[in-house]
């Protein structure tokens, strides 16, 4: 569903910053989601699996 929706990708990467105290910024999310979705997905899943999530 969030590759299907960008605005629902790039909250769900809120998201995911907000747990892990991940560092960088709202705007740089927004240009990696903007120029690689799965990308950004693949990353974002990586994060969880790091965090144990």
């Amino acid at each position: 569903m969030p590759l299907c929706v960008p605005c629902a990708l790039l909250a769900l990467r809120f998201r995911v910053r907000g747990l892990g105290d991940i560092r960088g910024s709202k705007c740089e999310d927004c240009m990696v989601i903007n120029f690689c979705a799965p990308c950004a997905a693949c990353k974002m899943l990586r994060e969880l699996d790091a965090m144990g999530l």
